[in-house]
């Protein structure tokens, strides 16, 4: 059994995200979103797990579904 996490660079997390590219790498780059590894070199992409970014945008539709209910 396989546990190792499935990789994804950055466009697509921040595809998943909902929010630009740009944004995200800023984002990353300050730890606002945990970076698995980076290959090698000064332009190295970082790479994501995809559960945890999965994870992260549905926490944000929960939040964003309880303020909502909150204000209703």
């Amino acid at each position: 059994m396989d546990n190792a996490p499935e990789l994804i660079q950055s466009a697509e997390a921040a595809a998943i995200l909902g929010e630009p590219q740009t944004t995200f790498n800023r984002r990353a780059a300050a730890g606002d979103y945990p970076v698995v590894t980076k290959l090698a070199g000064p332009t190295g992409a970082r790479l994501f797990d995809r559960a945890t970014i999965v994870a992260i945008a549905e926490s944000r539709i929960e939040a964003a579904a309880t303020r909502i209910r909150a204000a209703s």
